[in-house]
Formats: C-alpha cells, structure tokens, sequence
C-alpha cells in the first residue's frame, strides 16, 4: 500500500492495513493537535515492510510496528511524545536525526538489527532503549538522553556506538555473545555499566565519567579495553573471565589514586579465572594453559606475591582502596585508608 498525506494535519494520522505487502509513506508526516482534543499521533501498523520516504513531525507519539520485514525510516523524526518501532524479524533503521521529547524505543522481538544513522535525543524524560533478541545494534551519531538512561541489550550480536553518550541516569549495554564497543565519550550521571554474559570483548575508545560505579564484564572470557580517562565517582569495577584488561589513560575512582596506579598508563593486564597452582612467573604469556593466572604490567608491581606468582587467590586490600577477589576487582578509597594496610614479605604495600 502507497500512501501520500496531506502536508499538515490537524489531529491523528493512523495507517493501518494489517495484510503481508508493504506499506510505503512517499510525503511528510507533520501533525498539529486537533480541534477536538487530539494528541496529533503518527501510527504505522502493517505486516510487511513499512517505510516512510519523508520527515516526520508529530505533536504527539510517533509509533510502527509490524511482524515482519523491516521497519524505515529515511527522513528525520520529530515528536512532541514517544518515538517507538516494533518487529518481530526484521531491520528498524533511522536515516536521519531522532528527536523526541520523552522516550525512543526500538525493539526486535526474534530476529533483525537496530541501526540509528543520525543523533538521538530525549529531550524531557523517557529512556533511550534498543533490544534484539539476534542481531546488532548501532548508533552511529551522538545519543543523549537528558533526564534518563540509554540503554541497549541484545542475545547476539554487536553493541556499538560511534560518537558521545551522555544519560542523566545510566549508560548499559548487555549482550549474551558478540562485543560491545563505544568509540566517544561516555558520561552517566549516575551508573555506566556494561556486560557480555558469555564471550566477547568490551571497548571504550575515549573518556569515561560516571556519578556513581563504572562495573564492566566480560563473565566467561574477553578483553576489556580503555583508551581514555576513567573517572567513577564511588566504585569501579571490572571483571574478565579470562583476558587482557588494558588502561592507556588515567584511573580515579571517588578520589584520586596515587601515582602507582595513576600513572600506569599503557599498561596491561591478564586475567583469568582459574590459578594455575603453580608460579612460574618467567612464563607471562596467556593462553599456553587453560588454567593460566597470570598478571603482567598495570598494578602487578604493587600486588602480593601470593597473587603476582599465581600460587593463590586471596582477599587483598591496600591501603588505596585496591580490593581483590576471587573474579573481580573493585578500585574504591576506603574511609580510613591506613586501616587496610598488608604486610607482604615484611614490607608494607
């Protein structure tokens, strides 16, 4: 079905023709509130494709859904309510900027990709959410959601984003396998977290500021990689089932560190989860055993034998606020920092 609307509408525009072809929008979509009350919605629903050739700007929510094929969006989106995109199997895709004045949402319920090509704002309240059972999802412009999170989950597949994040609330991405990367700054008011609950690696390609906690996790296995600052205003957090973590820019965390971990910058360090129950420390190369423990560079002049050696894993505090356990490490300033110091070899660290 083609449809071609009148430039300006005063009141709702639904398009609604629940059969397998496609429904194809080849003008604008521009609504005003209608004079007896009406929100100025704009609602696609089809079971094909549906594609909208030009601009949408709505008083109110924008909203598509259908069950298959994809869902496009060539020109800008506009809304003074929601916008939101659902499919079951399919692409949802946005050409140009999204900007609404409370939440953006997409979701693929089986099978299908998420793709923003243009920034993406929530002006007034509502997160920015993406979620794919299979399949990426990518915003390659700025995201910003100025009162509450930005949020994307997939089950497999990639999480990227190619410019600047910045919530109000929390910045997380949560995916089952794939990778998870971010290629600008990211700033959380309160909480950035990002975990990968099987395999798959975790980047950050420039600076990260969280309010609160920074925790990242790759559970069974991958490589976490920091090439800005990092700056947690409580706890930050990192955990890696198995493989390198490195830092090439500053670490604080509530306060600032001291200079052995601070100024360790370019450094890197391996990590997995099952010592080797030996300590062979002229071995540091990961990978020849599936039991390796090894850590080599950032910190590892400053920690313990018993961990250094890989002879055993034991609860370390320092007195800067360095806690080790059995699977992750939490850097965080202790109120009364000289309580937690540990004598190693008859010196203190």
């Amino acid at each position: 079905m083609r449809a071609a609307i009148p430039d300006e509408v005063h009141g709702n525009i639904a398009l609604t023709n629940l059969d397998a072809g496609a429904l194809t929008v080849e003008s604008d979509l521009v609504t005003k509130k209608g004079k007896n009350g009406e929100a100025g919605t704009v609602t696609l629903e089809q079971e094909g494709e549906i594609t909208v050739d030009g601009n949408v700007n709505a008083s109110s929510d924008v909203k598509a859904v259908n069950s298959d094929e994809d869902i496009l969006f060539l020109g800008s989106v506009t809304s003074g309510g929601s916008v939101s995109a659902k499919t079951d199997t399919g692409t949802i895709g946005y050409a140009e900027n999204v900007k609404a004045q409370n939440a953006v949402t997409a979701e693929v319920t089986e099978k299908g990709d998420i793709m923003y090509l243009g920034n993406v704002e929530s002006v007034r309240r509502g997160d920015i959410r993406a979620s794919t059972k299979e399949g990426d999802i990518w915003y390659h412009k700025k995201v910003t959601s100025n009162a509450g999170s930005v949020i994307a989950e997939t089950g497999a597949g990639r999480i990227m984003y190619g410019d600047t994040v910045r919530a109000n609330i929390d910045v997380t991405a949560t995916a089952e396998t794939g990778k998870i990367l971010y290629e600008g700054a990211v700033n959380a008011g309160r909480t950035i977290q990002a975990t990968i609950n099987k395999a798959g690696d975790i980047t950050y390609g420039k600076a990260l500021k969280a309010g609160r906690d920074i925790i990242i996790d790759t559970k069974k296995g991958g490589d976490i990689l920091f090439e800005g600052n990092v700056a947690a205003g409580r706890d930050f957090i990192f955990h890696t089932g198995k493989g390198w973590v490195t830092y090439n820019g500053r670490v604080t965390a509530g306060r600032n560190l001291p200079d052995q971990i601070r100024e360790n910058w370019g450094k890197r360090w391996y990590y997995s989860d099952y010592p080797s129950g030996g300590g062979d420390e002229e071995d540091n190369k990961p990978g020849d055993d599936d039991n390796d423990f090894k850590m080599i560079g950032l910190l590892s002049k400053d920690l313990p034998e018993q961990i250094r050696s890989g002879y055993e894993k034991i609860v370390y505090f320092d007195r800067y606020g360095l806690f080790w356990n059995d699977n992750s490490v939490v850097v965080s300033p202790f109120l009364n920092a000289n309580d937690y110091e540990v004598e190693t070899n008859g010196e203190k660290q």
